[in-house]
């Protein structure tokens, strides 16, 4: 069912993330303790999507996704966030929490991390993430795989990216990824999911603070196809704020 939300109610959505930001940084502040605050970097992150394309499907009946964050990064190599998003035109709510350890070697960085998943209207759901990421002068590349208890399947994706300094504070970052899906998305196709172009923009304000912006376009496979998908295009602008 599609529901339009007048300017009044977009207005309420929009405080109601605002605030779900400003309780996530209170809690998980306090929950950092133990590790050690002084040596925890906090950053909120505010942020809205077109569309909320997951899997090379779009969530939404209609319009897109306002989002918040808080995420934690301490030296110890410990990682914490809380994200919460909700449609702009379709009555959907999402809420995440993870928790996950992080480390660098000579080869690059690796980090595994567990995941709650809360929906609105939909069951729950844990994940466990494995992911890869190496920077060269030639190209980025990143690697993880995601496994659903829920839908006990996996997902694969590799991501090619090389950045591009316009200047000391702005840079540019087109990007390829490839995904793979085995039971995860879907249980009638097993392999090659979709692949994804994009760019990202990243403008430094200052030293707490970053804007940025996105645009992608999504290209299905046999899956998405014989669910009645095709390609996505997509765009976000968000802007994040470090402590």
């Amino acid at each position: 069912m599609k529901i339009e939300m007048d300017h009044t109610a977009k207005l309420a959505l929009w405080s109601r993330v605002f605030l779900f930001g400003l309780k996530a940084s209170m809690v998980v502040f306090i929950l950092s303790i133990p590790l050690h605050v002084n040596s925890t970097e906090a950053e909120v992150l505010l942020r809205y999507d077109s569309k909320y394309i997951t899997e090379g499907r779009d969530n939404l009946a209609h319009g897109g996704l306002v989002s918040s964050e808080l995420l934690l990064v301490n030296d110890s190599g410990f990682i914490s966030s809380l994200w919460v998003g909700q449609g702009e035109a379709t009555s959907y709510r999402e809420s995440n929490g993870m928790l996950g350890w992080q480390a660098e070697f000579s080869a690059g960085t690796v980090s595994i991390s567990h995941t709650w998943l809360d929906f609105k209207s939909l069951p729950s759901d844990r994940e466990w993430a494995l992911a890869f990421y190496r920077e060269s002068d030639w190209v980025n590349l990143e690697a993880s795989l995601t496994y659903s208890v829920e839908a006990q399947g996996h997902f694969t994706l590799i991501t090619l990216s090389h950045p591009f300094d316009l200047s000391a504070d702005f840079r540019l970052i087109p990007y390829f990824s490839a995904v793979y899906d085995r039971g995860y998305a879907s249980q009638l196709h097993q392999g090659y999911n979709h692949s994804e172009i994009g760019l990202n923009g990243d403008w430094q304000i200052n030293q707490k603070i970053l804007a940025n912006f996105k645009i992608a376009l999504s290209e299905p496979a046999v899956d998405i196809e014989s669910e009645g998908g095709a390609s996505e295009s997509w765009a976000g602008i968000g802007i994040s704020y470090k402590f």
